[in-house]
């Protein structure tokens, strides 16, 4: 039966943090905290401090605890050599595990979400007979900046702010972005995007297309560095995904990658098995290793 536990019978605790930091646990700076004065902060220092009863505390870079956890989940056979776990939440971020020990090299290893790439996002702005006037138009910036929820927000408030998109206002993700104050909440149609998209609706599956290219881009660009054993796709992404659509976006993202390199080989792309709770279960994870050395 389930109980309280004592703090004299925890063993270790974990923390994941949302920012890059290096061996000594001073963050590089402030990513997704929200302001710079997170940067140069001692994040190993002061939760130590904190849970100075604790013998063993660990920080780590959250996205880094994400990948050791979905690591941990792997079958044992599958543990050795390469892999890489990316993401895909409120921003892109991902970690390299080599032969079961996480690479950070000075602390920035891993940042997958701010890798520069060139798209053509407008040509996935179409619903019907509308297409963006700018379907031509190349852009040059991050992985974030494609395939990201905060992106996809951003990409449906242009969508929907475009004067020539008026004759789509009965669009089924418009009544999601309906606030109290008749304004318009672009984040609560992000959130609602998974379900229409997984009902066949034209412009939401354009959207997961788009995500399923620029994680392509990503993939092909770390296989032509480090060619990883197993690429795994995590994070709030597939939160709302029925098992048949994920199958589909990963397929997606396989087909991206291998377009971009050209060369004949499956490489091997699985969905997390802890999703959004990955980073959570791959910290407690960590200090239960560090305990036991």
């Amino acid at each position: 039966s389930e109980r309280e536990l004592e703090w004299s019978e925890i063993r270790g605790v974990g923390v994941g943090i949302p920012a890059p930091m290096n061996d000594a646990g001073i963050l590089l700076d402030e990513a997704n905290l929200g302001h710079e004065a997170w940067k140069g902060w001692n994040a190993q220092l002061a939760i130590k401090d904190y849970f100075k009863d604790c013998a063993v505390v660990v920080v780590e870079n959250d996205a880094n605890a994400a990948a050791y956890g979905d690591y941990c989940m792997l079958p044992a056979q599958q543990r050795s050599g390469v892999i890489l776990s990316v993401t895909v939440s409120n921003g892109v971020g991902g970690g390299l595990i080599v032969d079961g020990d996480i690479r950070r090299g000075q602390g920035s290893a891993g940042e997958l979400g701010r890798l520069p790439i060139s798209m053509k996002p407008y040509g996935y702005y179409r619903c019907g007979a509308w297409q963006s006037a700018r379907a031509a138009e190349p852009v040059s910036a991050t992985v974030e900046s494609f395939g990201s929820t905060r992106a996809l927000s951003r990409q449906l408030e242009e969508i929907f702010t475009d004067s020539t998109f008026d004759p789509m206002l009965r669009h089924p993700l418009w009544e999601a972005g309906r606030t109290d104050s008749s304004g318009t909440s672009y984040s609560s149609m992000a959130q609602q995007l998974p379900i229409v998209a997984q009902q066949g609706e034209e412009l939401s599956c354009q959207l997961y297309c788009l995500r399923e290219e620029a994680l392509g881009h990503l993939f092909a660009a770390i296989a032509l560095v480090c060619d990883p054993h197993i690429f795994i796709v995590g994070g709030d992404i597939f939160r709302q995904l029925d098992d048949s659509f994920k199958e589909t976006f990963i397929q997606g993202i396989q087909e991206n990658l291998e377009r971009q390199l050209g060369v004949v080989k499956t490489y091997n792309i699985i969905a997390s098995a802890l999703g959004a709770d990955a980073a959570v279960f791959g910290a407690a994870m960590l200090a239960r290793d560090a305990s036991r050395r």
